[in-house]
Parts: C-alpha cells; sequence; structure tokens
C-alpha cells in the first residue's frame, strides 16, 4: 500500500502556498505521482510511513530552495511547522533520524530541540533519492528547470517550450545548477 495524494492533499494545500499562482502545489501533487511510481510512497510499515511522510516535506524544500535560488524568494518554513498536520510517529523518527544525529541527540535541551533535529536530519538524508527521482520522473536537468521556473506562473516565458532558451546568468544560472544537484 502506499500514501495516495488524497490522504495528504489538506495538509499539502497548507504547506504548498509559496506561489499566489499555486503552481507550486500542482508542481507537488505530479511529483507525488512520480515519487508513487518509484515505490517511495509506501506505508507498509509505521516506519515506511513517518519516511513517506517527510518525502512531502522534502518536496516543499526542494520547491522553496529553487524558488531562493531562481528568484531569491526565501520561502523558507520552519520544518516543525511544516509537519503540524502530518501523523509523524515520534519513535519511527527517532529511528529514521538515529544514524543521522550526531552525539545520539544527546547534546539538545529539551524535546522540541531534539525533535526539529530528527526531522531536519531524516529529510536532508531523504532529499538526494526524492530530487533523484523527480528529475529523472521529468526527464532530466533541462525539463526539471523548466518545470520548476514555470510554477511560479504569471510569466509571459513558456517554460515548457522547447525552443525556450535561458541566459546562462545571474538567477537563471543559479536556477539552473539547482536543478542539476538539488541543493543551493
Amino acid at each position: 500500500m502506499s500514501v495516495e495524494w488524497e490522504d495528504i492533499e489538506k495538509v499539502a494545500s497548507q504547506m504548498f502556498n509559496i506561489w499566489a499562482s499555486g503552481g507550486d502545489f500542482v508542481f507537488a501533487k505530479e511529483c507525488w505521482v512520480h515519487l508513487a511510481e518509484a515505490g517511495l510512497t509506501d506505508d507498509d510499515t509505521a516506519v515506511t510511513r513517518t519516511e513517506t511522510l517527510l518525502r512531502l516535506v522534502v518536496l516543499r524544500q526542494i520547491i522553496a530552495d529553487f524558488s531562493a535560488a531562481k528568484w531569491g524568494e526565501n520561502a523558507e518554513t520552519e520544518i516543525t511547522y511544516l509537519v503540524e498536520g502530518l501523523a509523524i510517529d515520534s519513535l519511527c523518527l527517532g529511528l529514521l533520524a538515529a544514524p543521522h544525529l550526531e552525539h545520539s541527540g544527546a547534546l539538545f535541551e529539551d524535546e522540541y530541540e531534539l525533535r526539529e533535529a530528527a526531522l531536519a536530519a531524516v529529510a536532508d538524508a531523504l532529499k538526494a533519492e526524492t530530487f533523484d527521482c523527480i528529475r529523472t520522473a521529468y526527464g532530466g536537468q533541462t525539463a526539471l528547470y523548466r518545470r520548476l521556473s514555470a510554477m511560479a506562473g504569471g510569466g509571459d516565458v513558456d517554460y515548457n517550450d522547447q525552443e525556450y532558451d535561458f541566459e546562462a546568468n545571474g538567477n537563471d544560472l543559479n536556477g539552473f545548477e539547482f536543478s542539476e544537484h538539488g541543493r543551493r
């Protein structure tokens, strides 16, 4: 079984609200289909369900990072806020985060700080696989760049036009480089 878009759509609509056009929400929905096709939305166990739910957060982070790279938009949101509507199991989160936390989490002052670090550690661990999946699904770096660029909407440029050729400088270059590696 897997987590279907309908299961998370309400939470996703609150999470993917960077662009007034709603393009980030549409892009996330498209990506969820690609992740499902790749077997990355499973919920066979409590651990895999937690991992799957955190992939939604990773998608939000990817969109925010691209928006920052290409347009200088600061769309970062605290990870604890992003997961508010998701049923993240604390024990499963701990199991997923343990291999990625320094000092086994012993240096955190309180439960909130530890949870935030665990969420960030798991999201970071899932980011490369999630990004690689969507880059492949869209047909590579250039196609992903075009699709991500189109999500802001409202422009007079058709990024899906195969004739569209961006200038390799400034923010276009930053956005294009992001679409290769998934990081700024």
